[in-house]
C-alpha cells in the first residue's frame, strides 16, 4: 500500500507538459501508404514506420492531378467528351482505362511498375527510379532521406490480398533497403490473410475476407509485432481499460479530417508525456467513423448513372455512421500495449471524415496518398501531412489539453 501511495503521489505531482520520447507510425491500406508518406516527409522526426497492405512513398506521383487538369471532372466518371472538348475514355471501356485511375492501378494492382521509367512500364519489374527524392530534398519538401537509414521498418502483406497486390511489399522492401534501412532494422511479415488488419480477436472478420471494419481474426498479434519491432524492446501486453481510452480534439485542419480522434494513454503518459513514446496508428479507407456502407452503395449507384446521364450534382443525405475508427482504435491490438505503465507508451488514432468535399475524388474517406487534395500531397506543403504533424506534436506536448468528454455529434 505504501508503494502504491508513493506511485500515486508521483503521478499527481508530475508536470503536465513536455515532449514524448520516440515517435513511430503505422497504418493499414491508405493508412499504410500515409504512414510511409509521413515517415519519409518527416524522416527527421519518425524513428520507425510500419505498413499493413500499404505502399511505397509517392507511388501515385502526380498522375491524378495532371489528368484532372487535362480532362476535367468528366474523368472522374469515365464518359465521352467533357465541356472543354477533351477526349476522355468511353463509357464502353473498362474503368481501368480511365487515366485518372492509372496511378491507383499501378500502386495497387501492378506494383511492379511503381517508379519505373515510361519505357520500362510494359516490361517486368525493374529497379525503381528514386531520383525524384533528391529534387524533393533540394526543394526542402521532405527531410533529408539519410534519416531513413536510422529508421526501423516493418512491412506486412497478406499474400491473398486482392486490393493491394503482394508485389508492393517487394517495392517497399527495395525502397527502404536502398535508403539504408537494412539488417535487423527491416522486418518483413507475411500471412495468408486478405486486405485486413490481423489480430487475435475471435470476434474479428474471417482472415480470408476484406470488409468493414477490417479487423480480422488471423491468430496474429500484428499490433504487438509492430510496436515491439519499431520500439526495439520487449513490451507487456495488458488488458484494455476503458478509463484510459480517450476522445481527443483534432485541431482545425483540412475538410478531409474529422474534428476528433482517439488516444490510448495510461495516467503516467497522460500526465508526463516526456516519459513515454508515442505511436500513431492510421486507419484505412472505409474505416472512419463517418463511413456508412448503405450510404456508400447509394452513392456508387449515382456514379454509375452519372457515367451514362452526365449528372454531376450529388445530394448527400444523412447517414448512419459505422464508427469504424472507434473499432480500429479499440480492437486492432495497439491499446493493450499502451495500457501497461511499464511500456511507457501511448497510441494516437487520428481519423478522416467523409463530407461533400470528399466527392467524387475520395468517397471512402481514405488518407490522401494519391493526390486528390492537391499536387503537394506528398510533401510538407500538403494539407494532410502538414496538419497531421502539427496534431501529432500537440499530442506529444500536452495530450491532456486535447481531451474531450465525449464523441462530438
Amino acid at each position: 500500500m505504501k508503494r502504491l501511495a508513493l506511485f500515486l503521489f508521483a503521478l499527481m505531482t508530475l508536470p503536465a507538459t513536455g515532449q514524448t520520447r520516440s515517435l513511430t507510425i503505422s497504418g493499414i491500406s491508405s493508412g499504410g501508404f500515409m504512414a510511409s508518406q509521413m515517415a519519409t516527409i518527416y524522416s527527421d522526426q519518425f524513428s520507425g514506420v510500419a505498413t499493413v497492405a500499404g505502399g511505397v512513398f509517392f507511388c501515385a506521383q502526380n498522375v491524378f492531378q495532371n489528368n484532372l487538369s487535362a480532362y476535367g471532372q468528366a474523368a472522374y466518371f469515365n464518359y465521352g467528351v467533357n465541356a472543354a472538348g477533351h477526349n476522355t475514355p468511353s463509357i464502353l471501356e473498362p474503368l481501368e482505362s480511365n487515366p485518372l485511375y492509372q496511378a491507383l492501378g499501378v500502386c495497387m494492382q501492378h506494383p511492379e511498375k511503381a517508379h519505373q521509367n515510361e519505357a520500362a512500364k510494359t516490361a517486368s519489374a525493374q529497379p525503381m527510379n528514386l531520383d525524384f527524392l533528391n529534387d524533393f530534398v533540394t526543394k526542402q519538401l521532405i527531410a533529408d532521406t539519410s534519416n531513413i537509414s536510422e529508421q526501423r521498418v516493418l512491412i506486412y502483406q497478406g499474400t491473398n490480398d486482392e486490393t493491394v497486390r503482394a508485389g508492393m511489399a517487394d517495392r517497399l522492401q527495395e525502397f527502404y533497403t536502398r535508403l539504408g534501412a537494412t539488417g535487423n532494422q527491416l522486418k518483413m511479415v507475411f500471412s495468408e490473410g486478405n486486405h485486413n488488419f490481423p489480430t487475435l480477436r475471435e470476434d474479428g472478420i474471417p482472415c480470408a475476407e476484406a470488409k468493414p471494419p477490417y479487423i480480422a481474426n488471423c491468430k496474429i498479434d500484428l499490433a504487438g509485432q509492430i510496436l515491439t519491432h519499431l520500439l526495439n524492446r520487449n513490451l507487456v501486453r495488458s488488458k484494455f481499460n476503458e478509463h484510459n481510452f480517450h476522445v481527443v480534439s483534432q485541431t482545425k485542419g483540412p475538410d478531409s479530417v474529422a474534428s476528433y480522434g482517439y488516444l490510448y494513454a495510461n495516467p503516467l503518459c497522460l500526465n508526463k508525456p516526456s516519459a513515454c513514446d508515442l505511436h500513431v496508428a492510421l486507419h484505412g479507407c472505409k474505416m472512419s467513423d463517418s463511413f456508412d456502407k448503405n450510404f456508400q452503395a447509394a452513392y456508387e449507384a449515382k456514379v454509375q448513372l452519372t457515367r451514362v446521364l452526365n449528372i454531376q450534382d450529388y445530394e448527400l443525405k444523412a447517414r448512419s455512421p459505422k464508427m469504424g475508427a472507434l473499432a480500429f482504435a479499440k480492437k486492432a491490438g495497439y491499446a493493450e500495449y499502451a495500457e501497461a505503465s511499464a511500456n511507457h507508451l501511448m497510441v494516437f488514432f487520428p481519423q478522416t471524415q467523409i463530407t461533400s468535399d470528399n466527392y467524387p475524388a475520395n468517397p471512402n474517406g481514405c488518407w490522401d496518398w494519391y493526390g486528390w487534395t492537391g499536387k503537394e500531397y506528398a510533401t510538407n506543403q500538403g494539407s494532410e501531412p502538414s496538419w497531421l504533424i502539427q496534431q501529432i506534436n500537440a499530442i506529444k506536448k500536452n495530450p491532456r489539453a486535447l481531451l474531450l468528454q465525449e464523441i462530438p455529434q
